[in-house]
């Protein structure tokens, strides 16, 4: 008996043991400030980066895309990987210094406004910090225009340059690959709005939640220490009488 009950406040014990974290549209948007103000750091860059691969439900705004540009620009020494043509569209793409499999574009299509652009790394492969595309389109698109893209349900937003009468460039990053189909919209995707600036950055709240964890698993194993010494000295104390 005494055995079952061990195993089982073992068993809530360690349950409680692992910390569950998923960092908030703010929190991401708190680190994206951190890498654009820092590109060089590349821990911060490749958290934020890991955030939004990770969880589709973040909107890949405006922070975020700023911060994930600046940071491959410097990490590739503003070179880009890639720097061709696909269907008449010149494509350049920045990502992950070192990936050892090449970027196949498989499809890169403009027709009535909407961008379609579908890449993937050999053998599925993903860029550890992402990538920055670039798309030049044989139409003057609207400046003012919010761009957006979706990507296995997941939305973000997309830049225009105008590059000449002939065509603009439309540019945004991507997290992971598939299909990315770019739109103009009416109005952006809303975010969530950042939380202060004394708000801690994800990494920071993601190490406080296993601080709290470990806290909850020092109780808990008290307790439960504490639950089975007192069933052992009843248990001990029934054989005396």
């Amino acid at each position: 008996m005494m055995k079952k009950v061990f195993s089982l406040l073992c068993a809530c014990v360690m349950a409680m043991a692992v910390p569950a974290f998923a960092a908030t549209q703010g929190q991401v948007d708190n680190l994206a400030d951190i890498v654009g103000k820092t590109p060089t750091n590349s821990a911060a860059a490749k958290e934020l980066a890991d955030a939004v691969k990770n969880d589709k439900s973040l909107v890949v705004g405006e922070e975020v895309s700023g911060a994930m540009r600046a940071a491959l620009f410097v990490a590739t020494g503003y070179t880009p990987q890639v720097d061709t043509t696909v269907n008449g569209y010149g494509v350049k793409a920045y990502h992950s210094p070192g990936m050892a499999q090449p970027l196949t574009i498989s499809q890169v299509a403009f027709e009535n406004g909407k961008l379609t652009f579908t890449a993937q790394f050999e053998g599925g492969a993903q860029s550890e910090l992402g990538t920055y595309i670039m798309v030049e389109v044989p139409e003057t698109l609207e400046m003012g225009a919010t761009y957006m893209w979706e990507c296995e349900g997941q939305t973000g937003i997309a830049f225009v340059k105008g590059t000449s009468s002939n065509g603009s460039r439309i540019m945004f990053y991507a997290p992971h690959f598939s299909t990315y189909t770019i739109t103009a919209v009416n109005n952006a995707t809303p975010a969530p709005a950042p939380e202060t600036a004394s708000a801690p950055a994800a990494s920071v709240l993601a190490n406080t939640a296993s601080d709290i964890s470990f806290a909850v698993l020092a109780i808990v194993g008290l307790g439960a220490l504490a639950v089975l010494g007192s069933a052992i000295a009843l248990k001990k104390r029934g054989a005396e009488n």
